[in-house]
């Protein structure tokens, strides 16, 4: 982890910092966390415009841009952070598919809320809570669920992490491709 003085509990965002990936809902949902919490964004803007879009929120008062970052050291900003977020709007392919993300937040350990995808709630239902990505409110409600429920917010953060471990590992994922070339070439 980097060396900070953490004043209050950190939620994290690391990614493209874009409208369909719910960037503004998060700002929006710091504005009913209020000091409780701290709101990281690490990333590219989308645009100018909609930096200073968000900017203007309520929310982004909770809020600090770190700017975009060298993968070793948004590793080191998960590290130091308390919850993980993924709250993309509901588009098929992103929806159906298995973001990075998420995988990044639980080898650090993180609870996760994420967007309520069905294909999601079936892969990563022990470590995350799911939102309706378009409610500013239903996602401070989670965040403030985990910093007032600090047990189970672990828990899913181990759970995460035991997944990752043992079910998208490289070593289990390499198997399955092996077997895979196996049967193909039989």
């Amino acid at each position: 982890p980097i060396n900070i003085n953490k004043q209050r509990p950190i939620i994290i965002y690391a990614g493209g910092l874009t409208k369909i990936r719910g960037i503004k809902e998060i700002i929006q949902a710091m504005e009913f966390v209020g000091e409780k919490a701290e709101l990281w964004l690490l990333g590219k803007w989308e645009s100018e415009e909609f930096k200073k879009e968000c900017e203007s929120l309520k929310g982004w008062r909770y809020t600090k841009y770190l700017g975009l970052k060298p993968l070793e050291e948004v590793y080191m900003y998960l590290k130091c952070a308390d919850i993980g977020l993924h709250c993309v709007c509901r588009i098929k392919r992103y929806m159906m598919g298995l973001p990075i993300k998420v995988f990044e937040y639980a080898v650090a350990r993180l609870p996760i809320i994420i967007s309520d995808s069905a294909y999601w709630k079936n892969k990563f239902g022990e470590c995350a809570l799911f939102v309706n990505p378009y409610d500013p409110k239903e996602i401070a409600e989670k965040i403030l669920y985990f910093l007032n429920n600090p047990d189970k917010a672990k828990k899913l953060g181990d759970n995460g992490r035991k997944l990752v471990e043992e079910k998208y590992s490289w070593e289990i994922e390499s198997q399955k491709l092996i077997d895979l070339y196996k049967e193909i070439l039989q």
